[in-house]
């Protein structure tokens, strides 16, 4: 029984061991990334790194011994059983270390990535999966937009223009910056997007790659009833569709991100539209717009350009400047449509949320 007790609680000392030199190294990430002391970063993943080393090797030469023959009393036997659980929970925690030691070395070694990133240039012919991609991508456009050619009586009154695709490749790019200007902010959790003139929701959609919770404004009813029935089938819990007047619209100050893409055909409504977002969007909000801002004075108005057309409110332009340095030290790994989160992860948890709170994910 002695021997038992002896083994647990060695179990015990290395686990715990293990546990704060990771958690001593997921603190160290709290401070942003281009502010670190990278000699102490790597101290504390070399620690982790031979903690979890001396845990394996006593997992390994200790497992044989646990076999409980039949013969042996039944207290001994439960004993055994008691700590062979404790032996395989501990041994499932380990085996995630390959991952996680990997994402600890990513960070030790990273180095900033623009926000906005250009592609290689390809070299081959066409790509077959590129084509895939587009004739998959358009066809739920056609789905969620059944309509988009014959916009309503009513919303061509108002002014406001049919539903216009930005080209996906576009629009990821720019909700990868944007949602690495989100964490350069510390920004309060769960980041919310908004898509003005969302049409069926394709581009709202798309965004829960970066953004848990996301909603999209649009004036057509047809393109409302069409995009939420495709909503609902896909992403219930993470978007929605209202219908509602851009021009009218007083909940703009609810998110992170606002993205749109001329939702307005006249130039006088679509900067009437511009500052109301800007009026009520808290400081510090990231605005995507797809085909550039139209008022002018932006300075005026604390609405700093950051890159191509990728904005931030209530910011002076040296600010704007050190944010956007901030971001570029950002993780460029989003959290995913439908990532699945391992559980029981015990003593890598930290390593995982503050590794997310930098951009960098598994």
């Amino acid at each position: 029984m002695k021997a038992a007790q002896k083994l647990i609680q060695e179990l015990n000392n290395r686990e715990q061991e293990l546990a704060t030199d990771i958690a001593r190294f997921a603190q160290i990430l709290e401070v942003f990334p281009c502010e670190r002391d990278v000699g102490q970063l790597d101290g504390a993943r070399r620690a982790a790194t031979t903690s979890r080393r001396k845990l394996s090797f006593f997992l390994k030469d200790n497992m044989p011994a646990l076999d409980v023959p039949q013969s042996a009393e039944p207290s001994v036997r439960r004993q055994g059983q008691v700590i062979k659980k404790a032996f395989n929970v501990a041994q499932k925690r380990v085996r995630h270390c390959t991952q996680f030691e990997a994402l600890m070395s990513e960070q030790v070694h990273a180095a900033p990535q623009d926000l906005i990133y250009k592609a290689a240039s390809q070299t081959g012919g066409v790509e077959v999966m590129d084509h895939v991609v587009t004739m998959f991508l358009d066809a739920m456009h056609t789905i969620a937009n059944p309509t988009a050619y014959t916009q309503s009586k009513s919303a061509n009154e108002q002014g406001f223009h049919r539903d216009i695709p930005l080209p996906m490749n576009q629009f990821t790019k720019m909700i990868a910056a944007a949602y690495r200007l989100c964490l350069a902010q510390r920004k309060r959790r769960p980041l919310r997007f908004l898509d003005v003139g969302s049409g069926g929701g394709t581009k709202v959609l798309a965004a829960t790659t970066c953004f848990p919770i996301c909603d999209g404004l649009e004036y057509e009813e047809n393109a409302i009833k069409a995009g939420a029935a495709m909503l609902k089938l896909l992403a219930p819990d993470a978007c929605k569709l209202y219908h509602a007047d851009a021009l009218t619209f007083s909940d703009y100050h609810q998110y992170d991100v606002i993205y749109f893409y001329r939702p307005i055909a006249g130039l006088k409504n679509m900067k009437v539209l511009e500052d109301r977002v800007f009026s009520q969007a808290r400081p510090g909000t990231v605005l995507i717009v797809a085909g550039e801002l139209l008022s002018a004075d932006l300075e005026a108005k604390g609405i700093q350009k950051l890159v191509n057309t990728v904005y931030v409110t209530g910011m002076s332009k040296s600010e704007a400047a050190t944010l956007h340095e901030l971001a570029k030290h950002m993780g460029t790994t989003v959290p995913g449509y439908g990532r699945r989160v391992q559980s029981d992860l015990g003593y890598w948890q930290p390593l995982l949320d503050a590794s997310a709170l930098n951009g960098f994910h598994i």
